[in-house]
């Protein structure tokens, strides 16, 4: 179910990026990465620590491995996307649409600019999944964290309906 979100993530993200005339902000390597890594750390909630904060240390790691210079930008992106109101000029683009096609993908949110031929395309490729239970525990684990105000906002109720549920 994540590695499905992640690359949904990805592909909406982008579009999203592009229709808003700022995918040009989008290193489109560092995007791909941030995308699928961004919710690396969710699977296996620690106690009083936010997962993005393991997803972005994944994602750093990732990118030394590689000889990429840019892992820490990359880590900051995923640490943003789970932040209320990101912006491309306060956060990054990479935060802001790693946060964008998440939340197309699990809430709806933007799906008036998403089309249906998008949103069919990406759905039969990666089939959707449900991820409520690890929000659930992330809120748990972190209960003064975000994903628990984002549950305790409906962020989970909200999921049942996602872009592309049927």
């Amino acid at each position: 179910a994540i590695r499905a979100h992640s690359y949904r993530t990805w592909a909406l993200g982008w579009a999203l990026a592009a229709l808003d005339g700022e995918s040009g902000r989008l290193d489109p390597e560092a995007f791909w990465c941030a995308s699928l890594l961004h919710d690396f750390g969710i699977t296996e909630p620690v106690a009083g620590e936010d997962f993005t904060l393991r997803s972005a240390q994944a994602a750093i790691a990732c990118a030394d491995r590689h000889g990429r210079a840019d892992g820490e930008w990359i880590g900051d992106g995923i640490t943003a996307h789970a932040t209320p109101g990101v912006s491309v000029e306060r956060d990054g683009a990479i935060g802001t649409y790693v946060q964008a096609g998440a939340l197309l993908d699990l809430g709806g949110l933007r799906l008036w600019d998403a089309s249906p031929a998008l949103l069919g395309e990406v759905a039969r490729r990666w089939t959707p999944g449900d991820l409520a239970p690890y929000v659930r525990a992330e809120a748990k684990a972190v209960p003064k964290g975000r994903f628990a105000l984002l549950h305790r906002c409906g962020m989970t109720a909200a999921m049942r309906f996602g872009a592309l549920r049927r």
